[in-house]
């Protein structure tokens, strides 16, 4: 009978106080209702969710059955004793349905006679939470700089923080909010008194939440509406307010279109922006509001005798229409339930559900839904989630550094690329992993990216196994747990400054590359001045030496004239070799066939302290080349190696096939792709250092002092160049010197046309020859060698005199010209010359090569050409040989 008289008290109690009834069963602590005998007669869903039992389950069971029984007093629950002992919260363990237990606070309160309340709180649960808040609060903070609501914090009655959109929601950045404005700037003025005054509510802590729709003032004066959820905030130490702000203009638009029709159903749905559906006992919609269908994106009379299963995604099915079905069982009861809904357009929509069974009219039996939605919530959730995620996985190192250097966190990335796990990662400081950073330097970071807000620096990074590596870090502060931290974003830049090293490198060669086709230019300007020159000391001296008249001492002195002539003329030659003015006789080239020919000559000219190693491919394919320039190339790389060997070494001789690629050519300039003959010349001498060899090809640049004419390797370097190849050195100071030379590949045979006969025995003619020469000392001395020897020669300076001089009728067997001159060139003028005289014969003459007679290197077919300087004979068998021909 007294447990009976209990239970009625109890369901006196919950009868006549519905509130407190709702209370219960939606507290978030667990409670129970015991009689004195320790039997339980109610408890809440949040009890049975802790311990891992169904209501039914617990009903019925003594309190001693979840209290461990060293926790509780054995004492009756009405006994005195009992309750000083529990009627203050005390920590106990509770027994869980499934095993197992959990330390938990206990207080056991007397609510009326033989009717006794306990309350349940898990130790910590609270705690714990906040503190994942917090963190990822911290850690995810920058989101709401890129979030499209308002966001602000207010503390002392002026803005601390805005984001960008509640700047510009009024027309501001946030710099002008923070610094130049104050709070009330940006409220309509009738409208200021009602949020000063529910800002000083959360302030004062009459209310911690508001949420509330005012009037703002924007920049150029129009009126926005705007809807403001703030509450109360410790910042600093100090009470504030931080919120959200949205834009609601449109939205208020909207509204007071629809007033009209809401006001119909205001009374009954209470203008609650909230989806209300009316269910019968089938599930069959009865009722919606209008804001729940507009929600969905339907009309009130397409949901209507509607399953309501319908609306939810169809994985969602199942478990909502089980707690549909518990609602009809436990009639009174709110279930509480989070599933996807499908709106009408396909879209899905997370909807927070309370449903409660009730009677309604005739004392049918229905069920009340509120649904709330909550897409955004589960966004935001989602969000922090991803944000975790990248966090994870980006492809870069993310580290977090509080203001001591320590590191907070790390990464995966990070911990892969520096070779660490990140618990030893998060033992250690910047300086573990930076060698080259100290102290002064970190501290000067920190004040730095503090007042710039973020910087970029370059430095390196020492991994566990103690390999060091160039990175750029992009640093930023960032505020966590009162105190800033460092984001550092850390790219490895290994493989960027290895590209800028090449490219530095490759810059180089260019450069020259660039600079020795400069010189070449000069060389050849040079090398033309100085043969025009010569051809008249070389031609007076030859002729007087001939005159019979001059003694014998005045002979031998012209001699050596000449003789010197003869030497600055191969001097010349030299110039011209390395400015790639030279005629070339190309040919398929065997280059094994060259060093077999050579290889007595190499033994003969060689010290024999030097040791010769010759090693000749088998498999070397002809190369298309001129026989007597790559002997010169060889010769000359053979007498500088040896000259690098003046206490005796090693010199080899390699030849082989090389097939130059794009990554070849991609790192040295001016070299084209394809397959090459490679001539090796090393040697073990002195060397170079970088310094020497960028200068190396350089005319008349020499290591050898007055030894050397500096020309050597100058003349390899042209004639590889004209042959369209490449040349490559390696060496080091001490250790030796190797040159190889790459010559293209014939793509045909070129077999070596036979030299023609022109040498003549006659010297003389009587043949008339007009003369074109734009330099007046080798006009005159070609013209007085021809005179002298029975021609009859006109000499003019130009091509325009020429013309003029065959217009008046003159009859002409020759015409001997310069190749370069002012105002038309020689082959020009031969070809408007052959218009009106067909049958007249040609002489070019030319203080180097030009590509006016000359492709590739090669004198075009029918031309006949002399080379300045020349001597007296040169020029007249040249001349009976162009009119015999």
């Amino acid at each position: 009978m007294r447990k009976n008289s209990a239970q009625n008290d109890t369901n006196s109690f919950f009868a006549s106080r519905e509130l407190c009834k709702s209370l219960f069963e939606h507290s978030q602590e667990g409670l129970f209702v015991a009689n004195a005998q320790n039997t339980l007669l109610e408890v809440n869903q949040r009890l049975c969710d802790i311990l891992g039992y169904i209501r039914d389950e617990m009903l019925g069971l003594s309190i001693r059955d979840i209290v461990s029984n060293e926790d509780l007093a054995d004492f009756p629950l009405q006994s005195d004793s009992f309750q000083k002992n529990h009627d203050q919260p005390g920590l106990c363990n509770l027994r869980c349905n499934r095993g197992g237990s959990l330390s938990a606070e206990l207080q056991i309160r007397k609510l009326a006679e033989d009717c006794f309340l306990g309350v349940v709180r898990v130790v910590g649960e609270q705690s714990q939470i906040e503190k994942q808040f917090r963190e990822s609060e911290e850690r995810f903070r920058l989101l709401a700089e890129s979030s499209l609501t308002g966001i602000y914090l207010i503390q002392d009655g002026r803005f601390h923080y805005t984001n960008r959109a509640f700047a510009h929601m009024f027309g501001y950045s946030v710099e002008e909010v923070i610094h130049d404005l104050k709070m009330t700037d940006l409220i309509y003025l009738e409208d200021r008194a009602l949020v000063l005054e529910n800002i000083r509510r959360r302030v004062e802590g009459e209310e911690d939440s508001i949420r509330y729709v005012f009037r703002g003032q924007h920049r150029n004066g129009s009126i926005i509406d705007v809807e403001v959820h703030g509450r109360r905030i410790h910042f600093d130490g100090k009470p504030g307010v931080i919120g959200t702000l949205i834009d609601i203009t449109e939205a208020k638009k909207v509204e007071a279109t629809l007033r009209a029709s809401e006001e119909r159903y205001r009374a009954l749905y209470n203008e609650n922006p909230s989806m209300f559906f009316t269910l019968n006992t089938e599930g069959i919609i009865t009722a919606v509001n209008d804001f729940g269908a507009s929600q969905l994106g339907y009309t009130k009379e397409q949901l209507l005798e509607q399953p309501f299963l319908s609306l939810f995604h169809e994985d969602d099915r199942a478990a909502a229409n089980e707690g549909f079905k518990n609602c009809l069982q436990t009639p009174g009861k709110v279930y509480h339930q989070q599933f996807r809904k499908k709106r009408q357009n396909g879209s899905l929509m997370w909807s927070e559900e309370f449903l409660r069974s009730v009677k309604g009219p005739a004392e049918t039996v229905q069920v009340l839904v509120v649904c709330q939605d909550i897409t955004k919530r589960k966004q935001l959730e989602e969000s922090l989630q991803i944000s975790q995620y990248i966090f994870e996985q980006a492809s870069l190192g993310i580290f977090l550094v509080d203001g001591k250097s320590q590191i907070i966190d790390v990464n995966e990335y990070a911990c892969r690329s520096l070779g660490y796990s990140k618990e030893e990662l998060c033992n250690l400081s910047v300086f573990d992993i930076d060698p080259s950073l100290s102290k002064k330097q970190f501290i000067e970071l920190r004040d730095e990216s503090s007042h710039l807000k973020s910087t970029t620096i370059e430095t390196h990074h020492r991994r566990k196994n103690g390999e060091i590596f160039p990175v750029q870090i992009f640093m930023s502060p960032l505020p966590y747990n009162n105190e800033k931290i460092r984001v550092s974003f850390v790219q490895d830049i290994s493989e960027r400054e290895q590209a800028r090293i090449e490219q530095e490198k490759l810059e180089n060669q260019l450069k020259q590359v660039q600079k020795l086709e400069a010189i070449g230019k000069l060389a050849g300007g040079i090398a033309h001045d100085l043969n025009n020159l010569l051809t008249p000391i070389l031609g007076y001296g030859e002729l007087l030496t001939l005159d019979e008249n001059i003694p014998d001492e005045a002979k031998d002195k012209l001699a050596h004239m000449n003789k010197a002539a003869t030497g600055a003329k191969d001097l010349v030659k030299q110039l011209l070799a390395f400015s790639r003015k030279q005629i070339l006789e190309y040919q398929s080239l065997d280059i094994n066939k060259i060093i077999d020919d050579f290889e007595e000559l190499i033994r003969r000219t060689v010290r024999e302290n030097i040791k010769i190693s010759i090693f000749k491919s088998a498999n070397i394919k002809p190369a298309l080349a001129d026989k007597g320039q790559i002997e010169q190339v060889l010769m000359n790389l053979i007498v500088n190696a040896s000259d690098a060997m003046p206490n005796g070494g090693k010199l080899s001789i390699e030849t082989k096939m090389a097939k130059l690629d794009e990554v070849y050519t991609a790192t040295h300039a001016d070299v084209i792709p394809g397959h090459y003959v490679m001539l090796v010349v090393s040697d073990t001498g002195v060397g170079m250092d970088e310094e020497t060899i960028s200068k190396i090809f350089e005319p008349f640049f020499s290591t050898k002092g007055d030894l050397g004419t500096g020309l050597g390797l100058a003349t390899v370097y042209g004639i590889v160049k004209q042959h369209k190849g490449s040349t490559w050195v390696y060496s080091e100071p001490g250790v030796g010197t190797t040159f190889k030379i790459y010559l293209p590949v014939a793509t045909q045979t070129v077999e070596l046309s036979k030299p023609k006969q022109e040498i003549q025995s006659s010297t003389h003619g009587t043949e008339t020859i007009l003369l074109v020469e734009d330099n007046e000392a080798v006009r005159t001395t070609v013209y007085d060698i021809l005179k002298d020897h029975g021609y009859q020669v006109i000499a003019v300076e130009d091509g325009k005199t020429a013309l003029e001089t065959v217009a008046t009728g003159i009859d002409l067997d020759m015409l001997l010209t310069d190749v370069v001159m002012p105002d038309m060139n020689g082959k020009e003028l031969y070809s408007l010359i052959s218009e009106k005289h067909p049958s007249i014969r040609v002489l070019y003459m030319s203080g180097y090569t030009d590509n006016i007679i000359v492709d590739y290197g090669m004198l075009e077919d029918g031309i006949h050409f002399i080379q300045k300087p020349f001597n007296s004979l040169s020029i007249l068998q040249k001349v009976r040989v162009v009119l015999e021909s």
